[in-house]
């Protein structure tokens, strides 16, 4: 079967940004009327007209609302990677005119309240996608924003009271006892304090996770289980390298968070941690990779943080047209040392 040809096709063809294909399809200004014939024309040879449903061609602009983490905040090491797959998921749904306009919130749930608000008083937005940093918090700016009739989207971590229309995640509480069964794999008589660095107490995507950690362990009663919310701190590496001092010969130490993976692994290695207490991350990014090969960091769990976005993306899509929609999972995988570059 013949591939349908993309806004990405035309734009190598025509030698231009898939920017300027869009504005050249949509009649809009900044492209030179030779410019623009040559495109559509182009367009007609590659029978990318057809493509489209002449209800796109239509009806006006979507405009989708992103909210989460920014890159300025300290080591927003999984958001990094959400941002990049929303530049990503940009390019493909130009076909289908839709834009997106992003919201960095800071660390707090505090900074996005105060987005949501200035979202329900827009005129220009059609849907919203956040990654909730407070399971509550949020909840009557939520509300209010579907009561506009504006679709909102949660994404990695839930708003899990609030009437948001659809939550897009991996099974939070699966990763958990996945880590707990990770943590146990190879030993036999399991026993003594085992070390969680628990993310935040007030995000429900953390909550999730211990939950399911905490059950899976629950069948071991020689287990202590030691946790730390280490994210309500704003000193947060310090209280890290604190818990881990205060706990030397724990059993093992697991990280439901990339921040306190980071972490985790930094105060492991300056601390000279018992190589024999197993120590279980969140994440890919390449600043785990010297940690892999010092033999500090065993493995970590991988929730494809580019294919949340993808699936909220089309998940806000269909609900503001209307249409039906099916949620595909979230994959997970496990990164050792002779794999975590293919997860990077």
């Amino acid at each position: 079967m013949k591939r349908k040809a993309t806004l990405v096709d035309l734009a190598e063809r025509a030698g231009v940004s898939y920017v300027t294909v869009h504005k050249a399809l949509n009649n809009k200004p900044g492209v030179s009327e030779e410019k623009r014939k040559e495109i559509l024309k182009l367009a007609e040879e590659l029978e990318y007209s057809a493509n489209i449903a002449a209800s796109v061609l239509k009806r006006p602009e979507i405009c989708i609302a992103v909210v989460l983490q920014g890159l300025n905040t300290p080591n927003s090491f999984f958001f990094e990677r959400m941002w990049k797959a929303v530049d990503e998921v940009e390019k493909e749904y130009l076909n289908y005119k839709v834009t997106f306009l992003r919201f960095p919130s800071d660390i707090t749930s505090r900074s996005q309240k105060e987005i949501l608000k200035e979202l329900a008083f827009r005129n220009n937005v059609h849907g919203v996608i956040i990654n909730c940093l407070d399971r509550t918090d949020l909840n009557d700016e939520i509300n209010i924003l579907i009561n506009k009739r504006i679709p909102v989207v949660t994404v990695n971590s839930d708003a899990p009271d609030s009437l948001r229309s659809d939550f897009i995640s991996a099974d939070n509480f699966r990763i958990g006892k996945l880590a707990a069964g990770m943590l146990l794999f190879g030993s036999a008589g399991y026993s003594g304090n085992v070390l969680v660095l628990g993310g935040s107490s007030y995000a429900e995507v953390h909550q999730e996770n211990i939950r399911g950690f905490r059950e899976e362990l629950g069948q071991y009663s020689n287990i202590s289980l030691r946790i730390l919310y280490q994210m309500d701190y704003p000193d947060q590496e310090e209280r890290v390298r604190a818990f881990l001092m205060e706990n030397p010969d724990a059993a093992g130490v697991y990280s439901n968070s990339s921040t306190g993976t980071y972490f985790m692994c930094r105060a492991a290695k300056k601390l000279g941690w018992n190589r024999d207490a197993k120590l279980i991350g969140s994440d890919a990014f390449k600043e785990l990779i010297p940690y892999f090969e010092e033999g500090i960091l065993d493995a970590c769990i991988w929730k494809n943080p580019a294919k949340q976005i993808s699936e909220a993306v089309a998940a806000v899509y269909h609900r503001i047209l209307k249409s039906p929609y099916t949620k595909n999972e979230i994959d997970l995988g496990i990164l050792m040392k002779h794999n975590v570059q293919d997860y990077i």
